[in-house]
């Protein structure tokens, strides 16, 4: 493998996210009205940095978000200081479409925050996660319902996506981190408005091997309620291993059943969770292992007059998450664990008022997870022996 010295590393990431932003203002010109759809709930694009017709190549559009964050937090990790600095987001989002063919893409750099987990900084995990391209997609319409999509595209199961601009809360909950963010493979999407459907067949955890399948059903109740239910996991035992392919994750079964409820200013999403582990000692997994999961994911939106005019109102809002997960096992055992030790579990709270003016925004979390019958060696702090760990974040960012 080629190594890269951290300062040639440092030169490269900055220097790349120079060329991004770039290229993005020599386009500024091509901006107009036109509202690209955003997976956020917390946070809008206003327009898009370019919308242009550029003939035999069909119609792009493109969006771009830069952050970054400060965070404290208690009992670190010995890989992590008590306080940190760093980008989140460095990317540009294109789409282009010509026809029935569409192509999508995310490209940069970005820093995924996991509750209970130590932050690898942004360049490290571009590198070692899924490069500066995560996401690409070339997208064809079989007709106005179907869309069969082919690349690297984003993972089913769970309830959050893997960028803190697309989520409520600035870093991921625990029940997300038993999911995979992104993968290679096939998907076919069907649409009727009321009722959406999803089959994926990929290679799960980044895996590289193709032995993973995942349904999404969704249907919607009325305006304001949705249900739905995915599975999604591996048909065949796989013992490939990396740091971005854990060999439990990738040879699980997830189940998620999902609700969704909009009451006037507020938004709710509950979901549960189930995930097993087959035991296949071949491929080292002696045992069976399981989590149980449940989370609450509220918001409420309003809005402010940062200026004192009267008219230029802008959105707020105070997003939070609680979770609990549990896992199987004998404390103290050697089974195989998918969270902090056989037969551990842990609470989460996450608070995020945000505000957006224009295209900036401003993120302030505050978040607890409490871990309960963990594994001594799998707690929080430098001797990884205390049970909880509070973060506190501030996080702004351009939408642009």
């Amino acid at each position: 493998m080629k190594q890269y010295s951290s300062s040639s590393i440092k030169f490269n990431l900055i220097s790349q996210i120079c060329i991004l932003q770039c290229l993005l203002i020599v386009n500024i010109a091509y901006a107009n009205t036109f509202d690209i759809e955003d997976n956020s709930s917390s946070l809008t694009h206003i327009k898009p940095i370019f919308d242009k017709d550029l003939g035999i190549f069909g119609e792009w559009k493109g969006k771009s978000v830069l952050s970054g964050f400060g965070l404290a937090q208690s009992n670190p990790s010995p890989s992590n200081r008590a306080e940190i600095a760093d980008l989140s987001n460095a990317l540009i989002i294109l789409e282009q479409r010509k026809g029935s063919f569409g192509f999508f893409a995310q490209i940069g750099y970005y820093d995924i925050l996991d509750i209970g987990q130590p932050d690898q900084r942004i360049q490290k995990q571009t590198i070692n996660s899924f490069g500066v391209v995560p996401q690409a997609q070339i997208n064809y319409s079989i007709d106005k319902n179907i869309t069969v999509s082919i690349g690297k595209l984003s993972a089913l199961g769970g309830y959050e996506s893997s960028f803190s601009y697309q989520n409520l809360n600035v870093v991921r909950g625990v029940l997300w981190s038993q999911t995979s963010s992104f993968s290679e493979g096939v998907q076919i999407d069907y649409d009727n408005e009321a009722f959406s459907a999803s089959i994926a067949f990929t290679d799960g955890f980044y895996s590289n091997k193709f032995n993973w399948l995942g349904v999404d059903l969704s249907y919607k109740l009325s305006e304001s309620q949705k249900i739905g239910a995915v599975w999604t996991g591996a048909i065949s035992p796989n013992n490939y291993t990396t740091e971005n392919t854990p060999l439990l994750k990738n040879n699980s079964q997830i189940v998620n059943l999902l609700y969704s409820q909009t009451v006037g200013r507020w938004s709710f999403d509950p979901y549960l969770q189930y995930t097993f582990v087959p035991a296949n000692s071949s491929i080292g997994i002696p045992q069976s292992a399981e989590t149980y999961g449940v989370a609450i994911l509220a918001n409420y939106k309003f809005t402010v007059d940062l200026d004192g005019s009267g008219t230029g109102y802008q959105k707020a809002s105070i997003p939070f998450r609680v979770e609990y997960i549990q896992s199987t096992g004998i404390p103290g055992s050697n089974a195989p664990t998918l969270l902090y030790g056989p037969g551990s579990s842990a609470l989460t709270l996450t608070l995020s008022p945000t505000i957006q003016y224009k295209k900036y925004f401003a993120r302030v979390e505050v978040s607890m997870i409490r871990l309960y019958d963990f594994s001594p060696q799998l707690g929080f702090g430098n001797n990884s022996q205390n049970a909880s760990q509070f973060r506190g974040i501030l996080e702004l960012g351009i939408l642009y």
